[in-house]
C-alpha cells in the first residue's frame, strides 16, 4: 500500500510507515470514507496505483480472537498427559480505546486463557500460530512479555538505517512450564535461501578477487613489489 487519504483529502504516504499508524489512519467512524492507494500485484511499472474506496462500518472479528482448548495425550510411561492448545489467528488491538480497562487486547485474552488452563492443571502449553496473519506489533511484543521476565523481543531498521528495539519491561511471567510454539513450515524462504546460496558464493568469490586485484595494483603504484612476488636475479 503507497497511501492512505481520508474522504476527498489528498493521499498521505504510508511507504515505510509503521503498521499500527497505517492501521490508525484507515480506521475511523462509521460511514465514513477512506480511500488505499495501491500499487497492483500485476504491475509491471512500480509507478502504477490503483485507489480503492471503502465505507468504514463496525466489523466484529470474533474468529481473529484467541481460542483455547485442553487436549490429553499418553506419555512414555503410558499416563495420560493434559495439554493446553491456544489458537492465535491474528495479534489484534482495539487501537481507538489503547490503553484503556475494557479495551480488546490479544495479551489479555490470551492472559485469561492461560490462567483458566492452568486452574484445570495443564502440563504443558501450546501457542498455535500457523493460521496467525499478524497485526499489532505492539501485542506481539507484550504477548512475548507473558513468557520471559524482560528483555528485547524484536528490532526494526526503517529507512535512514536507525535500529529501533521493542523490549518486554514486566517482569511477571504467566507460564513457565513446557512450551510449544506452531508456526508455518518456512518452505518456501528456504526453497529462495537455497536458490540465492550459490549465487552468493560466486558473489563474494568474484569480490576477493577484485580486492587482490586492487592491492596489487596499489603496490605496483607505489613502486613496491606484491607479497608474493619473486625478484628477479641479476645476471
Amino acid at each position: 500500500m503507497a497511501g492512505v487519504a481520508q474522504g476527498d483529502k489528498d493521499f498521505v504516504d504510508s511507504v515505510d510507515m509503521k503498521l499500527d499508524k497505517v492501521v490508525e489512519m484507515i480506521r475511523g467512524k462509521k460511514d465514513t470514507i477512506v480511500r488505499l492507494q495501491v500499487i497492483p500485484s500485476s504491475a509491471t511499472d512500480p509507478s502504477v496505483r490503483k485507489i480503492i474506496e471503502i465505507k468504514r462500518d463496525e466489523i466484529k472479528l470474533k474468529e481473529q480472537e484467541a481460542k483455547a482448548e485442553i487436549i490429553e495425550r499418553t506419555g512414555p510411561d503410558g499416563n495420560p498427559i493434559r495439554l493446553g492448545w491456544i489458537i492465535l489467528p491474528s495479534f489484534y488491538a482495539d487501537m481507538e480505546h489503547s490503553g484503556a480497562a475494557g479495551a480488546k487486547s490479544t495479551t489479555k485474552d490470551v492472559l485469561a486463557l492461560i490462567n483458566r488452563l492452568k486452574q484445570e492443571h495443564i502440563q504443558g502449553l501450546v501457542m498455535d500460530l500457523r493460521k496467525n496473519g499478524g497485526g499489532s506489533l505492539e501485542e506481539a511484543v507484550n504477548l512475548t512479555g507473558l513468557f520471559i521476565k524482560r528483555g528485547p523481543v524484536v528490532q526494526a531498521k526503517d529507512s535512514n538505517g536507525n535500529i529501533h528495539v521493542s523490549k518486554d519491561r514486566d517482569p511477571s511471567i504467566a507460564w513457565d512450564g513446557p512450551l510449544i510454539v506452531c508456526c508455518k513450515p518456512p518452505q518456501r524462504l528456504g526453497q529462495r535461501n537455497l536458490r540465492r546460496r550459490p549465487a552468493g558464493l560466486q558473489s563474494r568469490r568474484h569480490r576477493r578477487r577484485q580486492q587482490h586485484l586492487r592491492q596489487r595494483h596499489r603496490a605496483n603504484d607505489a613502486g613496491d613489489r606484491p607479497h608474493h612476488a619473486v625478484p628477479r636475479q641479476r645476471q
